[in-house]
């Protein structure tokens, strides 16, 4: 049987969190972002963990979290924007259908929502390229 989960991956701003909820709800699947369910665990926010902890213990704490989620199904998943640069979250995302959704740089950028949940970009910038996924061209 094939798993019935989704998950969204794409750079930041991408739309990952609105398409999934949106998905997840003409599916009548559960839907879930794993940035929320890794603060939720954690109890702390994104930014909070990234400035005290680190990107390396973030993307195990992102890792612990979808291999949480990989175990529901139905799902949709939304992804933080660096989890396909994480072993341990491809392997989990494997259990089900990877979706990479690719917006403009404008687009990406003009989440008004979002900037205050997001790593420091200085974090992000300094990995050029970094969560574009190893391989496949995206879909448009």
């Amino acid at each position: 049987m094939t798993a019935r989960r989704i998950f969204l991956i794409g750079l930041s701003g991408s739309g990952k969190s609105t398409v999934g909820r949106v998905l997840g709800e003409r599916l009548g699947w559960e839907f879930a972002d794993s940035d929320r369910e890794l603060e939720s665990a954690r109890g702390r926010g994104v930014p909070e963990i990234f400035r005290d902890e680190g990107e390396e213990a973030f993307r195990g704490y992102e890792a612990a979290a979808l291999e949480q989620l990989a175990m529901r199904e139905p799902i949709v998943v939304a992804t933080g924007g660096g989890a396909p640069t994480n072993e341990r979250s491809r392997r989990a995302m494997g259990s089900g259908f990877v979706v990479w959704l690719v917006a403009s740089p404008e687009r990406a950028g003009s989440d008004p929502l979002s900037p205050a949940r997001r790593p420091p970009r200085a974090d992000r910038a300094s990995r050029p390229g970094a969560a574009r996924p190893a391989r496949g061209a995206p879909v448009r």
